[in-house]
């Protein structure tokens, strides 16, 4: 168990008084592996459960409304979605994956909806039972990954739907991401085995390891360089992080105990301050780590509102830098979605670049082509201040009032100067005596 503090031991949560949708009756699908909510720098994606169908609520991030009993819906699935999540080059690309076997592309407006949204931009239908997770890629805009429950994992080329590679599994997967390079896909499976592909490939898994010892469900992310992270139950119901070295994928080089609680873990890991956010559905907690050359330290914890179905986090270049906020995700639960902050305390409001490392800015690093032929390139990158941001806050102006320095005296000076001034109310008192009687000879005449 790792006991040593994390340099961000004193970031927090807070709940925003601003950023809330109210009177939201989702009724959505509350047992998928997948995410129920999603989020782009514009729009808010929820999963909709509607009799016929499943279907997708979608609002807009700065414009908060009490939500009506009937409003518009994407409503394009013959069965309940399961995962959704928007492109992270185009704010308004949205995947969705269903029960129906189907993946689907949706062209949102940027508005919002006006009316209901039937139609999908394109549909990856080789699926033989549920599609169940899907992920973009992180550098590629024309990738995308699924997976489902017959064991199935594709990797598709967006433009036309045509498979780039596929794989059978032995298990069917409960989660799927990507690294911050793109070139390995990640796999928690059933059988409580994480694997790794390289989706370029077909056919072929370079990389496997035992995770969790618990049959419940498990997942499993990228962090910084050669590492990877996996969160799920030891045998004794305990929920753990684990830490791999991808290098030498064959046991874990950590493992972090957090706490007996019972919900599903899932995660969010932002690269550029190295914290690793765990948080549990049906939970109000959200604990957080520092993930640092391949260990974790430990960071802190948000609790409070109402519990949580599902979180997601906004991209990191939206982020309220003038109040030191390191980041930013939208909590979804059974009646509403609202913003939580983590913020680091600071004395002085106002960008800290100490805080910001150049952030990704949100578009592709090499087209398909050099990708499939083997090129890895980084992501571009900006300074956060560059970049429109449009949850940015004013830093608060405060003019400094200008306080006179008072003067302090010694007891001789305070003496003397008592002396002087008893001698000056003398003279003052002789000069009115004189003046008084000059007055009256004056009167007397």
């Amino acid at each position: 168990m790792v006991s040593q503090l994390s340099k961000w031991k004193n970031l927090f949560g807070e709940q925003l008084k601003t950023g809330q949708y109210e009177s939201l009756t989702p009724r959505n699908n509350q047992n998928t592996d997948g995410t129920m909510i999603d989020v782009s720098p514009d729009l808010i994606a929820v999963n909709w459960f509607t009799s016929g169908g499943g279907a997708i609520g979608i609002f807009q991030t700065t414009n908060f409304v009490r939500v009506a009993s009937e409003f518009p819906l994407i409503r394009g699935h013959k069965a309940a979605v399961t995962d959704l999540k928007f492109s992270p080059f185009n704010s308004s690309l949205l995947a969705s994956a269903s029960e129906d076997g189907t993946v689907k592309l949706w062209d949102v407006p940027l508005e919002g909806l006006k009316e209901d949204l039937n139609t999908e931009i394109q549909i990856f239908n080789n699926h033989s039972k549920k599609a169940s997770l899907i992920t973009f890629h992180p550098s590629v805009k024309e990738v995308i990954a699924s997976s489902g429950s017959d064991n199935d994992l594709f990797a598709w080329n967006i433009t036309d739907s045509s498979i780039i590679s596929s794989y059978k599994m032995d298990e069917q997967a409960y989660s799927i991401e990507f690294n911050a390079k793109g070139n390995l896909l990640g796999v928690m499976n059933k059988n409580k085995k994480a694997n790794i592909f390289d989706v370029r490939v077909p056919d072929t898994q370079i990389l496997s390891v035992e995770a969790h010892g618990s049959s419940k469900v498990q997942k499993f992310g990228f962090a910084d360089g050669d590492y990877a992270f996996s969160s799920g139950f030891n045998n004794s119901g305990y929920r753990e992080v684990k830490v791999y070295d991808i290098r030498n994928f064959t046991k874990e080089i950590q493992s972090h105990k957090l706490d007996s609680l019972s919900g599903m873990l899932s995660h969010y890991y932002d690269e550029d301050s190295g914290l690793l956010f765990v948080y549990g559905k049906g939970e109000s907690v959200v604990t957080y780590l520092e993930f640092k050359e391949g260990s974790l330290k430990t960071a802190s914890s948000y609790s409070g509102g109402d519990q949580q179905i599902s979180l997601a986090f906004f991209p990191k270049r939206t982020v309220d830098y003038n109040s030191c906020e390191l980041a930013r995700c939208a909590k979804l639960t059974k009646n509403s979605c609202n913003y939580l902050s983590f913020k680091y305390p600071r004395r002085n409001q106002g960008f800290s670049e100490e805080f910001y490392p150049e952030c990704v800015v949100g578009e592709p690093s090499m087209s398909f082509e050099e990708w499939k032929n083997g090129e890895d390139k980084p992501l571009a990158r900006k300074k956060i201040t560059e970049i429109e941001n449009k949850f940015k806050t004013e830093p608060m102006k405060i003019e400094k009032k200008v306080v006179e320095e008072r003067k302090t005296m010694k007891i001789d000076d305070v003496i003397a100067e008592n002396q002087d001034l008893k001698k000056r109310i003398s003279e003052l008192e002789t000069i009115v005596e004189e003046l008084t009687a000059k007055l009256n000879q004056v009167n007397q005449n």
